[in-house]
């Protein structure tokens, strides 16, 4: 039986700005009943049943720098927002088809999701992923009776529906001030609101395993990690007192509640300007303490401008390998047209060269005419009789006689090669659809395909592939994701005769 299905489902709908720093809501038209292009009926009634199963699920994502878009499913997405039940009704509408769509709206957390929410201004409109567990799939009439939603996935650019007409439209910003990580991620809270922080002017002292040895063992341990430092490395869970696998701590704890401290965010900022530190992430991230604590009167130094260094370099990087493959495609061209010169000369030689072999072949017959009328001419002048005419009569017999039956040979050789060429393919056909159709089916072509001719292979080909078009079969995965597949014909070079 089908374990997990994705649906991929396109536009993003324009976002509305608000003063609410928290959620973005976004209205999905996320699953519908009827057929899908995944080539799987979604049954009606287990969509108005089952589709409550969206409630608590989470919307994922990753983001991918280089590009500056999202990309499509990986290992390391992280949760951007989630879907909730509270004065979140499902609504269910028909379009005019006559398929069900269903509706519900989604939360996204600006504050976590920064470049996801430039992505979605710049783009408008994203596709979505819905990944559901099949729970009853009916194989002969390949319908889902039966499902559970597991999660929603926003991806890149170039990702085709799996839904018809499904789309997900971005509405104002929430004024919901429910916490998405108590709501979703554990029992601890992040929050760097200036309300929360620690604003004091005592001196900064790292707080170590006091900070730390909170979290380290729990489900939430690298989130809170990259929000309570700054620089944040493989292998850091083996060695947290390293500090550089574990850097620049600059928050602290309020019961379960991270909050920031603002004499440790400026500690360490001015430790990682004077260790020559310039990574973007980690400038990213101290700007955005900065500007959520309204801090004014420090000295930013080169801040603007190693992010602006950064981008410059990637811009640079990125026209370079532009230019470079630009240079490669050119230099392809110009080795394309020397190939298809270098064709054209050795066509034209061989056009010569034919020319040369028919005057050659003329100049041979007219002289072998020429040889047969001096030898006409010379048997009349020496009055050659008639046992010299029955003489040569009888060679010709004899040549003739031999040529007959050389060509019964080849001809015979023909038909033995046809036959084998024709078993060849029977057997190749075969070999390939075998495991898509049944074993009676398969018997009957094989007994039809013993009264075919070499010629009638083609078109036998043609109609036993097309009996394989609708045959549904399993494909496992690595993740132990198995997806349906059909089996669709892959075009054959054509395999040239021996004559």
């Amino acid at each position: 039986m089908l374990e997990k299905l994705t649906f991929a489902i396109k536009n993003f709908g324009e976002i509305v700005e608000s003063e609410d720093p928290s959620f973005c809501n976004v209205s999905m038209d996320c699953f519908s009943s009827g057929m899908s292009e995944n080539g799987v009926y979604i049954d009606e009634q287990a969509l108005l049943r089952d589709g409550e199963t969206i409630y608590d699920k989470p919307i994922t994502y990753e983001y991918d720098a280089w590009n500056q878009d999202v990309k499509s499913h990986t290992e390391n997405q992280v949760p951007c927002g989630f879907v909730s039940p509270n004065n979140n009704p499902i609504e269910f509408k028909k379009v005019q088809d006559g398929r069900i769509f269903m509706n519900v709206v989604g939360k996204i957390w600006k504050r976590y999701a920064k470049n996801l929410m430039e992505v979605l201004k710049r783009d408008i409109k994203k596709a979505v992923s819905l990944e559901i567990k099949v729970l009853d799939f009916d194989k002969e009439t390949s319908t889902i009776n039966k499902f559970s939603i597991l999660g929603i996935t926003i991806l890149g650019r170039g990702i085709s529906p799996g839904i018809k007409d499904a789309e997900l439209t971005v509405l104002s910003f929430a004024k919901d001030k429910e916490s998405y990580y108590q709501k979703f991620a554990g029992k601890f809270k992040i929050d760097n609101s200036l309300e929360s922080a620690d604003m004091s002017d005592n001196s900064w002292v790292n707080s170590g395993r006091k900070l730390y040895g909170k979290f380290i063992d729990s489900s939430q341990a690298d989130l809170i990690a990259k929000e309570a430092y700054l620089v944040v490395k493989n292998g850091w869970k083996d060695s947290p007192s390293d500090s550089k696998l574990l850097g620049y701590p600059h928050h602290r704890w309020d019961g379960d509640t991270l909050i920031v401290v603002k004499k440790g965010i400026q500690s360490a900022f001015a430790r990682y300007k004077q260790q020559g530190g310039n990574d973007t992430n980690v400038l990213a991230h101290i700007k955005k303490h900065y500007e959520e604590l309204k801090l004014e009167g420090f000295d930013m130094g080169n801040f603007s401008t190693e992010i602006e260094k950064e981008e410059k370099n990637l811009k640079d990087e990125k026209v370079m390998m532009e230019e470079e493959e630009k240079e490669k495609e050119e230099k392809m061209a110009v080795e394309e047209e020397k190939k298809e010169e270098t064709k054209k000369e050795e066509e034209k030689k061989e056009d010569v060269k034919v020319e040369e072999d028919k005057k050659e072949e003329k100049k041979e017959e007219k002289m072998a005419v020429e040889e047969d009328k001096k030898e006409e001419e010379k048997e009349e002048d020496f009055g050659c009789g008639k046992e010299e005419y029955e003489k040569k009569i009888s060679e010709f017999s004899t040549k003739i006689e031999a040529y007959e039956k050389e060509l019964e040979g080849l001809r015979k050789f023909k038909s033995d090669r046809e036959e084998q060429d024709k078993l060849f393919a029977l057997e190749q056909l075969f070999s390939e659809v075998k495991e898509s159709l049944s074993k009676d089916k398969l018997e009957e072509f094989r007994t039809r395909s013993e009264e075919l001719k070499f010629s009638d292979v083609p078109s036998f080909s043609n109609e036993v592939k097309a009996a394989t078009f609708d045959v549904v079969k399993n494909v496992s995965s690595e993740d132990n994701i198995k997806r349906m597949a059909t089996t669709v014909p892959v075009q054959e070079k054509k395999k040239n005769p021996f004559w």
